[in-house]
C-alpha cells in the first residue's frame, strides 16, 4: 500500500489494484474519525475481503477518513460495509456512483507523475539527512529523463533551458531509447525539490517521454 500526501490530504493507494472491469461501481464510505491508525486497521480489513469488493484507496482529510471500493453490483454493498463498522461505533456515510473507466482511481487516489517522482524522491532525501546534510543548501542536480525518438529529446532540452536547466550528455545506456542528462543548481528541500520536478515531469509529459528522477555527488 502506497501512502503519500496529496494538497492537505494524506492517500493511501493501492499499487497493484488489478480491478475487473465487471467492477463499474464506485463505493465510497466517509467515516468521522481522522486517526491514521484508524484509516490503516480499517485498510488492512478492506484489503483481505472477498473480491465482491475491491478496495481502491484510502484518504484522510478534514477530520474524515475516506475509503473507495469497486463493485460489480450496488445492491447489498452498504450492507457488507456496515456490518464491519459495526465493530467500531462510528458516524459514516456512503454513495454508490457508476465509474465505468475506474476514473476515480485514476485520477483522485493514484499518485501523479510529478507525486510519483516526489514519493521515489524521498528514499534519496531521507539519506541524505541521515548523514547531516542541510537539503536547504544549493546543490549542482543531475535531472534525467527517456523518450521515443531523438527529436523529443531535443525539444525538451531547449524547453527545459527556459527554467534554468542546462543541457549535460545525452546517456549512453541500452536501456533507453533517448536518454538525456540536465543539470541545475538548487536545493532538495521538499518545496523546491516539487516545484523542479513538477517542471521536467510537465515538460516531460508534452514530448511523450518518461522523467527517470535525479542524483547528486556530495
Amino acid at each position: 500500500m502506497l501512502e503519500y500526501k496529496k494538497q492537505n490530504s494524506i492517500v493511501f493507494v493501492d499499487e497493484e489494484f488489478d480491478c475487473p472491469n465487471t467492477h463499474i461501481f464506485l463505493v465510497s464510505l466517509f467515516v468521522k474519525n481522522d486517526s491514521e491508525v484508524f484509516v490503516k486497521k480499517l485498510t488492512e480489513i478492506f484489503v483481505n475481503m472477498d473480491q465482491t469488493l475491491f478496495f481502491a484507496g484510502a484518504k484522510l482529510t478534514d477530520g474524515w477518513s475516506e475509503f473507495y471500493f469497486y463493485a460489480s453490483k450496488s445492491k447489498g454493498v452498504q450492507n457488507k460495509l456496515k456490518n464491519i463498522l459495526a465493530d467500531f461505533e462510528v458516524y459514516h456515510e456512503m454513495s454508490i456512483s457508476k465509474d465505468k473507466k475506474h476514473s476515480f482511481y485514476k485520477n483522485e487516489l493514484f499518485p501523479s507523475k510529478t507525486e510519483y517522482a516526489l514519493i521515489s524522491s524521498k528514499d534519496i532525501t531521507k539519506e541524505l539527512q541521515k548523514e547531516g546534510i542541510d537539503l536547504k543548501q544549493m546543490f549542482e542536480v543531475e535531472h534525467y529523463a527517456d523518450f521515443e525518438i531523438k527529436s523529443q529529446a531535443d525539444r525538451f532540452v531547449e524547453n527545459a533551458k527556459k527554467f534554468g536547466f542546462e543541457f549535460k550528455d545525452y546517456i549512453d545506456d541500452e536501456t533507453l531509447k533517448n536518454g538525456v542528462a540536465l543539470v541545475k543548481k538548487h536545493p532538495l528541500d521538499e518545496a523546491n525539490l516539487e516545484k523542479e520536478i513538477k517542471i521536467l515531469t510537465e515538460l516531460v509529459e508534452k514530448e511523450y517521454g518518461e522523467y527517470l528522477l535525479w542524483s547528486v555527488a556530495v
